[in-house]
């Protein structure tokens, strides 16, 4: 589902990820951690291609990015690798409908009610209203805040914030969920609920990647762990 083959990123010629190889396979939750500044933010933003890598090879759901070339940007094959085409900016947008993303800043909008933070997606993809409704409505019946859909951003706790962030992740149903620090700003029961939902999302069927630098979250999970260390990915275990 997801693959990285020698994947490196450069800021200002200086080395932010190194050479980086790690795989996550359909349905699997894994978790990356490290220190500040480790690279598990520039990771994640690689994939769904907020930032671009300058080396190597990316699998991301049914595309394949296999090299840079200034001319032609990564070139891309939603089916046979061998048959690529050039890679545009404007196909971006299909590699993230499968993609759900969750921050630690929630980044909901306030101007906005919680029906219209989660709706906004799929009003991107010009589903039809009574669709709208249907998924928004199943979508917040699942982080158990269905009471909230005509609230504002600013009336709810920070981690009634964060189950409506997941909510609007998880709204369009996508094939890969990726969570960045997304407790860090919470107390520990509040996220104890949290990674709960994490949890059911991934029995679900989908394949989550979550950076976190809590070491009790994945302590005993018997999941992957990833463990970044100045860029460089600096062993894999089991939790």
């Amino acid at each position: 589902m997801i693959s990285l083959q020698n994947v490196s990123k450069l800021y200002e010629s200086q080395s932010v990820l190194k050479n980086i190889s790690l795989s996550v396979g359909k349905s699997e939750m894994v978790y990356i951690t490290g220190p500040s500044g480790a690279g598990k933010t520039t990771l994640l933003k690689m994939i769904y291609l907020a930032e671009w890598p300058d080396e190597g090879e990316m699998t991301i759901g049914d595309f394949h990015l296999s090299f840079w070339d200034s001319k032609l940007g990564w070139e891309v094959s939603k089916s046979d690798i061998s048959q690529c085409k050039p890679f545009k900016i404007t196909d971006i947008p299909y590699l993230r409908r499968d993609i759900g993303i969750v921050f630690q800043d929630f980044k909901l909008l306030p101007n906005r009610t919680i029906f219209e933070n989660i709706a906004l997606a799929l009003r991107v993809r010009d589903e039809k209203e009574s669709e709208i409704k249907s998924l928004v409505s199943e979508a917040l019946k699942r982080v158990h805040l269905r009471h909230k859909a005509d609230s504002y951003p600013r009336t709810l706790s920070g981690g009634e914030q964060q189950r409506i962030a997941i909510a609007r992740a998880i709204v369009t149903k996508p094939q890969i969920i990726l969570a960045d620090e997304p407790t860090g700003n919470l107390d520990w029961d509040t996220a104890a609920g949290i990674w709960r939902l994490f949890g059911e999302i991934n029995l679900s069927g989908c394949t989550m990647l979550i950076a976190t630098h809590n070491k009790d979250v994945f302590t005993n999970s018997g999941k992957r762990v990833f463990y970044l260390d100045s860029g460089e990915l600096a062993k894999e275990v089991v939790g």
